[in-house]
């Protein structure tokens, strides 16, 4: 069994078991895998399909008709099947409960054992600081209850703290600026325009980038790169247009700076249809 935390990603890796694992299983003198045999199974399959496939492994009467199986979630809960003895991992569950839970699915069987394999994805940077940090992370899996991998170079992270880290830079290390030239958004541009070089290398400098220690060197060398993107990204907001004539001009509200950890998460707001009318409503129906 393979599972996958995505739809899309489980599907290609069901596609794979033909497609490239075939060449190596005839090599080595087993039976090739047959598409209707490599079932996969996720949250959009009709339930009738999934109900066949555990009458099909709990009867035992045709062990030969599923080769693998590929899944997300759906197999998390509820699948009690003492014939599943081997796991793969394509990419780490975004929960620690759900990596448990997953894993309890194979080794059921008294006195058989089961492996369980993690391949993790490096192009997805929550998987690379699992991978970084694995044994560590098995360690403590069980008094988890839901861990977030956060790593200051991942580009999300870069992305929401960049902006707070230019506003510092200007306001302490600039002492000879004007108010002017350190809250406004014409202030700020014009400040990055003469010298972009020194935003980037002073941001790189606040994250620690330069010093940072060989653990962490696969996502610094991959997000080194990623601050000057972000530096003209912030130059380009700086200089767009207002969106309207009452849009406010400092530069802290137009990069939409973090006041602390706590806005990392955003906001959506909500109104009822008794306070706007039916507007709302006729919103929704569009």
């Amino acid at each position: 069994m393979t599972y996958g935390i995505s739809r899309n990603e489980v599907t290609q890796v069901n596609g794979s078991y033909v497609g490239q694992l075939n060449p190596y299983m005839q090599r080595d003198g087993y039976p090739p895998f047959e598409p209707e045999r490599v079932l996969n199974l996720t949250g959009d399959l009709w339930i009738g399909k999934v109900q066949k496939f555990l009458e099909t492994i709990e009867s035992g009467q045709d062990e030969g008709y599923i080769q693998a199986v590929t899944a997300t979630s759906i197999i998390s809960h509820g699948v009690d099947l003492d014939d599943l003895n081997f796991l793969v991992f394509r990419g780490m569950p975004h929960t620690v409960s759900e990596y448990i839970q997953v894993m309890s699915r194979v080794g059921r069987r008294d006195g058989v054992p089961a492996i369980v394999v993690n391949v993790y994805n490096p192009n997805r940077e929550r998987d690379s600081s699992y991978f970084e940090s694995h044994s560590k992370f098995l360690d403590f899996r069980s008094i988890l209850i839901r861990n977030i991998p956060t790593t200051r170079f991942s580009r999300q992270a870069l992305e929401r703290t960049t902006p707070g880290l230019v506003l510092q830079y200007v306001n302490y290390e600039f002492p000879y600026l004007d108010v002017w030239q350190k809250t406004t958004v014409d202030g700020l541009l014009a400040e990055i325009r003469a010298d972009p070089a020194t935003f980037v290398d002073a941001v790189r400098r606040s994250l620690g980038i330069p010093t940072a220690p060989a653990g962490d060197g696969m996502l610094v060398r991959r997000q080194s790169e990623t601050v000057e993107d972000l530096i003209g990204n912030i130059r380009s907001e700086l200089q767009r247009r207002p969106h309207h004539p009452r849009e406010e001009r400092t530069a802290k509200a137009r990069l939409d700076a973090l006041n602390s950890l706590r806005d990392t998460d955003v906001a959506i707001p909500i109104f009822s249809p008794g306070s706007l009318g039916n507007r709302v409503e006729e919103d929704m129906d569009e």
